[in-house]
């Protein structure tokens, strides 16, 4: 571990930068945190393995002694391990994942920090949930339901239909009772497996503005949907296994069980649903998800390319 000298007490919000071979982009990302009116804030660098120049880059960023940050390297186990580790070590109140090619809006700290003073006394919200954005400013997706303040994200998802990617600043006692499964050699898991895991007993307080820049690099996790399949199969299928009973609709129900099968045609562990009725979803979907596992095949080979 490599750490700066300057603590700060009751740090106010963990930031956690899963990286690996980004040093390219991570000084963007750094700017940014440099640049935030409020500085109340813990950064972790949880570096999955890096083999360019990112532990120099850190290291020098440490010296310069601007802001608290963490560094840990381990091994290559994807992102979903390396939050892992970022929720184990965060001391913030809140906790938020900011990937190594996005950046945050300059106020994004201040803001949370201030619509959170608010909030924290609420036990019924496991955190915030606002607006990401490209860098010309377009929103990602869909933006929330004027109407609401608080929302379940099962119904945000499926009652609301919004789209695209969110910054989520999570209450940290609750999200560390939701780590990532980790099966071995899988080198994914699906984030939305947190989302609805806490979904059984919290809502978030959602807010129709930005706070977070993104950009889908090519070989980014989100341009590669395919390949996820072939690297993490046990994680896919176990994660498709746990939301099928939180899926409330009949129509997303078949397609989780269809999504559920490839996975098990690709992986090493024999998951089973738990209740008959998954049961039957699972059975009668076979065929399209055989047919799906060698369209995952092939399209996966391509990206890989």
């Amino acid at each position: 571990m490599l750490n700066n000298i300057r603590r700060i007490d009751d740090m106010f919000i963990t930031i956690c930068t899963p990286t690996y071979n980004r040093a390219h982009t991570l000084s963007r990302t750094y700017e940014s945190l440099l640049s935030q009116t409020n500085t109340n804030f813990e950064w972790i660098i949880i570096d999955d393995g890096s083999i360019d120049e990112t532990k120099s880059l850190v290291e020098k960023w440490i010296n310069e002694n601007l802001i608290k940050i963490d560094y840990y390297f381990q091994e290559n186990q994807g992102k979903h391990i390396a939050l892992n580790k970022g929720m184990e070590y965060a001391s913030g109140e809140l906790f938020t994942c900011l990937d190594s090619d996005d950046w945050l809006y300059e106020d994004a700290i201040e803001f949370i920090l201030n619509k959170w003073m608010t909030l924290k006394n609420n036990r019924n919200l496991a955190g915030i949930i606002t607006l990401d954005s490209f860098e010309n400013n377009e929103i990602v997706g869909t933006k929330f339901p004027l109407h609401l303040s608080q929302i379940n994200w099962i119904d945000m998802v499926f009652k609301y239909r919004v789209k695209g990617d969110k910054a989520y600043y999570f209450r940290t006692d609750i999200i560390k009772n939701y780590p990532f499964p980790n099966y071995k050699n899988n080198k994914h898991m699906p984030p939305s497996y947190q989302y609805y895991q806490i979904s059984k007993k919290y809502n978030f307080f959602i807010v129709n503005k930005p706070t977070k820049f993104v950009e889908y690099l090519e070989d980014g996790i989100s341009r590669n949907k395919y390949r996820k399949y072939v690297i993490a199969p046990d994680n896919f299928a176990f994660y498709r296994l746990t939301i099928m009973d939180l899926i409330p609709t009949f129509k997303r129900k078949v397609i989780n069980a269809i999504h559920f099968n490839p996975s098990i045609y690709l992986g090493n562990l024999k998951f089973k649903p738990s209740s008959f009725k998954n049961s039957i979803y699972v059975f009668f979907t076979k065929p399209l998800g055989f047919l799906l596992s060698r369209f995952i095949k092939f399209k996966a080979k391509r990206e890989i390319k």
